[in-house]
């Protein structure tokens, strides 16, 4: 008895451009088509574009790498101008600022000393400006002089250029007189420290009333 066996028929189809083979049959069905005929195509992306690539090139999507265009970088650059030219006056106040205070600072530890120095000696001190460093004048502008009847005691000076002082108080503005007990001879002293440095000016002050207590005011 003979077996019976059944072939199944292959449909073939004849070869049509690779752009313009449909995906399926009216019918619903899939299309068999000739390996020779299969598209032999490779995809890449270049800005978001598909580009075509012959057969037998490697990867399956090619990258190409493009520089920015003039354009680019112009506006990139104003940007970051524009944002330099923003900051420069903030970083001037900051550093301004810090430099205001420690010499605020430093002014308010040496009216300290002088306080203590008096209680210490037991005598009487002057405080009073000084240009040259050797006897008092009546120009407030940078330095100090401390010094007691007899002898020259301390020389201060503004560490920072754009530093200056003045004081103004009553009954006398061109010195301070601290007492043995650590007292101040005026009734109330306002001591102004200024910086300037080009377009950026900022002061503080110092309050000195006759105990002799010091405080820092804006």
């Amino acid at each position: 008895m003979k077996e019976s066996v059944s072939v199944n028929k292959v449909k073939l189809f004849p070869a049509v451009p690779a752009d313009t083979l449909p995906m399926g049959d009216s019918q619903g069905g899939e299309r068999i088509l000739p390996l020779e005929n299969k598209p032999k195509l490779c995809l890449g992306a270049v800005s978001n574009h598909r580009k075509e690539f012959p057969a037998g090139t490697p990867g399956l999507f090619q990258w190409v790498s493009r520089g920015f265009s003039l354009l680019e970088l112009l506006v990139t650059l104003s940007l970051l101008m524009v944002l330099l030219l923003m900051s420069i006056p903030m970083a001037g106040t900051f550093f301004s600022q810090i430099k205001l205070n420690h010499e605020t600072e430093r002014l308010f530890r040496i009216l300290e000393n002088a306080r203590l120095w008096a209680v210490l000696k037991d005598s009487p001190l002057i405080l009073c400006p000084s240009q040259q460093g050797k006897a008092c004048d009546a120009t407030w502008e940078r330095n100090l002089l401390l010094r007691d009847s007899k002898e020259l005691l301390e020389f201060y000076s503004m560490k920072d250029p754009h530093v200056s002082i003045l004081y103004r108080g009553f009954p006398d503005s061109t010195k301070i007189i601290i007492t043995p007990f650590g007292f101040s001879n005026q009734s109330n002293g306002t001591f102004f420290i200024k910086y300037r440095w080009g377009v950026f000016h900022f002061e503080k002050h110092l309050i000195l009333n006759r105990g002799g207590r010091i405080r820092i005011g804006e």
